[in-house]
């Protein structure tokens, strides 16, 4: 495992272009993900500033996305702009950054009554401090119980 840096200096969040404190970020009552989960996340590891596999975590992004629903053509250049605002206001430290897209608030359909333009599609990530790991922890346990 490499050398772990100090981890970044407080939680950060991104929601639709502007950089805030996760306590004062909010997200409409009517955005889509809330109302019916129509929504995709991805979390992506940091280490001294720098993401870790951003592409790979992007592709994953967009297929959950189109599975959920929403047009990843709506989303993807905002995206990594949330990504690149966030390690600027996040320093060199080590976190973890979650990427989330919703289908933005609309009116309280099941189905939505028109298809997804850029503006519809909701966007936030989340940068977090890494914690710390344990390597001999780390090492008697490998992989993850689901149920």
């Amino acid at each position: 495992m490499s050398p772990v840096t100090a981890p970044i200096a407080k939680p950060l969040a991104w929601i639709e272009g502007t950089v805030l404190s996760p306590d004062v970020a909010r997200v409409p009552l009517e955005d889509r993900g809330v109302l019916f989960g129509e929504s995709a996340y991805e979390a992506v590891l940091t280490r001294s500033g720098r993401v870790f596999a951003l592409e790979p975590h992007l592709r994953r992004l967009e297929r959950s996305a189109t599975g959920a629903g929403i047009c990843p053509a709506a989303f993807r250049d905002r995206i990594r702009g949330a990504v690149d605002a966030l390690l600027e206001a996040g320093g060199e430290g080590d976190g973890l950054l979650y990427l989330h897209v919703t289908g933005g608030a609309a009116p309280r359909e099941h189905v939505p009554a028109v298809a997804q333009s850029a503006s519809d599609v909701a966007e936030a990530a989340y940068g977090w401090p890494a914690l710390a790991v344990d390597d001999k922890a780390s090492s008697e346990h490998r992989g993850t119980d689901v149920v």
